[in-house]
């Protein structure tokens, strides 16, 4: 036995039933393997058992039954024994198929990995899929009439419903997967084993829905957005592509880049603090006193270093000739020649003057947080798919 019922009635201040929290929900899954329901199964998914003013008598509760596919119009279930399932509004069997084929991409990211797209092209070779297998599946008279013996009957022919589903996962462990573009997913639409859920080609949306996953081992990132509703959506200033606009992004949001072709002009200003996720070339600047090196620098002024300081790093001329170890002590105060090289780690004690270089992805921006300052990009930067641009925190 399952037991998900709830026995108090959850109602607004106005005494209605709020659907939500009434709706207890099981959903059960056997991998690649059959899904068997034995005689005798219990599933309890009533909502109010314990009674209560306002009580309409209505099922709420939902049950997903998802099992694999078998051929082209089977699915691995065992239901055909005696089943007691209550408070049912909807018992919907998947029948699951996975996919790891969607086409792989290895064009610049700023993960540095490639990447499988999934767009309305690709669902769109799925849904025929789909189409064919559940009108075939639909005529097997072994499936619905002795495997879903237990639940393709009267007792429950207003709650059962046979759906495809359909799984999309990485080719790899670690892969990602990104939704390119807007998906629009209202057009597909099945033959149905329900009689209040008919397919009528003269009605947009009309039919069983299916049931999408999308599962990646590494990022799943989507760049458009995913539509169900029973008509494609209205048009918008986003059909036409994404746009970085010129100037100041004032919005304090996190912008993602969704796709290649997007350059950056020379003398492009980050906020100090912000946090990229790729690597940026900056133009010289000063350095506050505190900062952690996160990479070598080269000084653009002569910087003095204090009797006692402890170095963290080591300091090279600028022909790559160690002048001090990292943990030296200085005995006397140091005065370092620009051209000079701050080795990665060097805890700065003062004000530094640096060359341009390049800042490492993922180590916030050099310069006090909240403050006006920034930094000045150096050169162009072509940004690549799944760059953000974020806001500095505050």
């Amino acid at each position: 036995m399952l037991d998900a019922h709830g026995s108090q009635l959850r109602v607004d201040s106005h005494g209605q039933i709020i659907d939500a929290p009434n709706r207890a929900m099981v959903v059960l899954g056997s991998g690649q393997g059959q899904l068997t329901l034995a005689d005798g199964a219990r599933i309890d998914l009533r909502h109010g058992t314990d009674g209560g003013v306002g009580h309409d008598g209505r099922s709420r509760g939902t049950l997903e039954l998802n099992a694999p596919r078998l051929n082209s119009d089977d699915i691995a279930i065992d239901a055909r024994g005696r089943l007691d399932i209550q408070g049912a509004r909807s018992i919907a069997l998947n029948g699951m198929i996975s996919y790891d084929d969607a086409p792989t991409k290895t064009d610049a990211t700023a993960s540095g990995r490639p990447y499988q797209v999934i767009d309305q092209k690709y669902l769109d070779k799925k849904h025929e899929l789909s189409v064919l297998f559940i009108n075939a599946a639909l005529s097997n008279h072994d499936l619905l009439n002795n495997k879903l013996a237990g639940l393709n009957n009267a007792t429950y022919a207003d709650a059962l419903h046979l759906r495809p589903g359909v799984e999309i996962v990485s080719k790899t462990p670690q892969g990602d997967l990104v939704v390119q573009g807007d998906l629009d997913l209202s057009g597909y639409r099945y033959a149905s084993l329900n009689p209040h859920t008919q397919k009528n080609p003269d009605v947009y949306g009309s039919g069983e829905v299916g049931r999408l996953t999308l599962r990646a081992g590494g990022d799943l990132n989507i760049y458009g957005s995913i539509n169900d509703g029973f008509t494609p959506p209205p048009p918008s200033d986003d059909d036409n592509g994404w746009v970085l606009l010129p100037g100041i992004n004032y919005t304090g949001g996190t912008q993602v880049v969704p796709g290649t072709g997007v350059t950056l002009a020379d003398g492009t200003r980050f906020p100090a603090g912000a946090i990229l996720n790729f690597d940026v070339s900056i133009k010289a600047l000063s350095l506050a006193n505190g900062t952690r090196l996160p990479v070598p620098v080269t000084l653009s002024q002569p910087l003095v270093l204090p009797a006692g300081t402890v170095l963290a790093a080591a300091i090279l001329d600028g022909s790559g000739t160690q002048l001090f170890a990292a943990g030296t002590l200085l005995s006397q105060s140091q005065t370092l020649e620009a051209g000079t090289v701050l080795g990665a780690g060097t805890l700065l004690t003062s004000n530094t003057s640096v060359r341009a270089m390049i800042w490492p992805k993922g180590v916030p921006l050099p310069g006090r947080l909240g403050s006006t300052a920034f930094v000045t990009l150096n050169g162009s930067k072509a940004l690549p798919r799944g760059a953000l641009l974020r806001p500095a925190p505050m």
